[in-house]
């Protein structure tokens, strides 16, 4: 038998969890594609920016807290338009059915300003780097789509600190 300390079980637990959130949405995403084959299908991702440094600097408290108003802000700007996943530990995945890809960007600039809005407010840097996808091809790829949102995510991290 395995002697399990209280954080030692709290991590396992965090563990199994983050696993659960990332299969239902990796399931819902598949469904979504199977059922809206001939529509416009997207991908929007965003990460935390300077969690690490938060969590180091501030506590783990703060790093919470980050991801929290993440989170917040992004379910804000979606509201009932689609589904907001968190698939890891400072990553969060969009989903929103059916619109054009100018409605995408405008729902990225609001998520931006919405941030940038947030971060005025609080006694933390609030800030994610945000990417996505978007396509209406019949043959739809969800892997390269969320790829495409990844990549997009990534360029977006790089221009931020560059801007720093």
């Amino acid at each position: 038998m395995v002697d399990l300390t209280p954080i030692t079980f709290i991590i396992i637990l965090e563990h199994l969890l983050m696993a659960a959130v990332i299969t239902f949405f990796l399931h819902s995403a598949y469904r979504e594609l199977k059922e809206h084959r001939n529509n416009k299908l997207n991908r929007v991702m965003a990460d935390a920016n300077d969690l690490k440094k938060i969590n180091d600097n501030l506590g783990h408290q703060k790093g919470d807290e980050l991801i929290t108003q993440i989170a917040s802000c992004l379910k804000q700007v979606i509201k009932n338009d689609g589904n907001c996943y968190r698939t890891g530990g400072d990553e969060f995945v969009i989903c929103v059915k059916g619109k054009t890809r100018q409605e995408i960007e405008t729902y990225v600039t609001c998520i931006r300003k919405e941030l940038r809005r947030m971060n005025d407010r609080k006694d933390i840097p609030v800030s994610a780097a945000i990417g996505y996808a978007w396509t209406s091809e019949k043959a739809k790829n969800l892997d390269r789509l969320m790829q495409e949102a990844d990549d997009a995510m990534y360029e977006d991290k790089k221009k931020m600190k560059k801007n720093r």
